[in-house]
């Protein structure tokens, strides 16, 4: 951790006659109503639900809405807790301190550079919940205690040892995938929205970090957060910024300018990367490029870690 994140660490009938010839009209209406929808479901034959659908708002002169992205949520469910990965598409963004930053950008976000994310991967909806902890290890470390709250107080091996029971849980019951922690360069990238990001914005998914996040004493209230109860960003996933910090992969290393393709940090070090911010910081440590660090062993009430998983 920064020194200066050190004092913080707290549904006709009338009558009327019928009429024969009003009669057959009708009929003959609704046979060639019958052979137009015939005729539209026979050419429709062989099309993705997706093309008959905008073939069928054409008709009307009502635009097809976009084709967005469908089904593409993994859920789990361990020892009767479900819980929910959203995907994240392979991209390329500019990482570090981008001018949406602006003053509160400090040196170990800089220089910013180019980072190319190659395969799709799946990051957890919330951070990981002490329900969901428990579930899988059968112990609760967090101080502060509630179902729903995400877990703290976990070092980087408790959370990375969870990562390999997960996984291992989830192979017994047939679903082949790997539960790990996120890069440093896969964390941003999601934090920022993604593939799916039509903006650069200071926190996860919004300039007004009220709306995205528990941090500081007095907005937090004095502690951690159910999760999911502030929006989420443009992938859907909550408390990003704020609420616990986030344990990642890499060790921490400063940055350089080059490009880079699948960043995964230094081979060795003596700090773990850790990202979001916490329930009792500054708005300044949930923005989406802030950095900071720990040593492995560290434990915290504000420092939790959310999932990354990857097919196999």
């Amino acid at each position: 951790m920064k020194p200066e994140e050190i004092d913080e660490r707290t549904t006709l009938s009338n009558g009327t006659k019928k009429n024969p010839g009003a009669l057959l009209i009708c009929i003959l209406a609704l046979m060639v109503f019958a052979g137009i929808y015939l005729g539209r479901q026979k050419s429709a034959d062989g099309q993705s639900d997706d093309s008959i659908a905008m073939e069928q708002d054409a008709t009307t002169n009502t635009p097809a809405p976009p084709v967005t992205n469908r089904n593409t949520d993994l859920t789990f469910n361990v020892n009767g807790v479900s819980f929910t990965m959203k995907q994240v598409k392979a991209g390329s963004f500019m990482m570090g301190a981008t001018a949406e930053q602006g003053d509160d950008a400090v040196s170990d976000e800089k220089p910013v550079h180019r980072v190319t994310l190659t395969r799709d991967y799946y990051m957890g909806e919330y951070e990981v919940t002490q329900e969901l902890y428990e579930a899988v290890t059968g112990t609760n470390p967090s101080y502060y205690k509630d179902t729903r709250l995400p877990v703290e107080n976990v070092n980087w091996d408790d959370a990375d040892k969870f990562c390999q029971t997960l996984s291992t849980l989830l192979r017994q019951q047939g679903r082949n995938v790997i539960f790990r922690l996120p890069t440093e360069a896969e964390w941003e990238y999601a934090v920022r929205g993604g593939h799916l990001s039509p903006q650069q914005t200071k926190y996860a998914g919004s300039n007004s970090i009220e709306n995205v996040a528990w941090y500081g004493d007095i907005i937090s209230g004095g502690s951690t957060h159910a999760v999911g109860q502030k929006s989420p960003n443009a992938l859907g996933l909550y408390d990003m910024s704020g609420n616990v910090f986030e344990w990642c992969g890499d060790w921490y290393a400063d940055y350089g300018s080059a490009a880079q393709t699948d960043p995964a940090g230094p081979s060795s070090g003596s700090y773990r990367v850790i990202r979001g911010g916490g329930w009792n910081g500054d708005a300044r440590y949930c923005r989406v490029s802030y950095r900071s660090y720990e040593v492995p062993s560290f434990r915290y009430v504000r420092l939790g870690f959310r999932l990354v998983c990857v097919p196999q």
